[in-house]
Parts: C-alpha cells; structure tokens; sequence
C-alpha cells in the first residue's frame, strides 16, 4: 500500500503542476493582484505542514489517500518558487538558480 500511496502522490503533483497551476495562478492573480505568488506560496506550505502533521496519525491506508488533495495543493509551492528567485537573477544565471 505504501507504493501505491507513493505513485499516487507523483500522479496528483504532476497533474496538479500540470494542468491546475497556470490557470490556477492566473484567476489569484486577477483576484489578488501583484501579490498573489506570495498568496499561492503562503497556503502551499501551510498545505503542505498540514499534510505532514495530518500523516503521522494516519492509521489506515484509506485515510492516506484522503491526504492526497493537501499533497496536490501543496506542490504548488515549489514552481512558484523558482520563478520568483528565477527573477531576481539575470538571464545568464538561470541554469545556476536551477542548479545546473
């Protein structure tokens, strides 16, 4: 069961990277305004502690996959990350922000 909790969680952040972020990020940004990659990253993490905090008094293998939207929600983090540290920096230096 872990195996399958674990290719779960790859299939939900790579859909959710995939196919949720852009639009998702577009309607924060009408919404919110310049500040919404503070907004997005912001509740990716408190997602993403919750989900943690959440796993370790899981108990049951159904509950594991009744994390996985916390898991989806907070993979948004990391991409909205990069793209702001890949700002700072010119153009030259993007593959050492991305560490190549």
């Amino acid at each position: 069961r872990v195996g399958i909790f674990l290719s779960a969680i790859g299939v939900v952040v790579g859909v959710t990277q995939g196919l949720l972020l852009r639009p998702t990020s577009a309607a924060l940004q009408r919404w919110v305004g310049e500040t919404y990659e503070r907004a997005v990253v912001g509740t990716a993490l408190a997602a993403n502690a919750l989900h943690f905090a959440l796993l370790a008094f899981v108990s049951s293998g159904t509950a594991w996959f009744l994390l996985l939207p916390l898991s989806g929600l907070a993979s948004f983090a990391a991409p909205v990350l990069r793209g702001i540290v890949m700002r700072t920096q010119p153009v030259g230096r993007f593959g050492s922000v991305n560490a190549m």
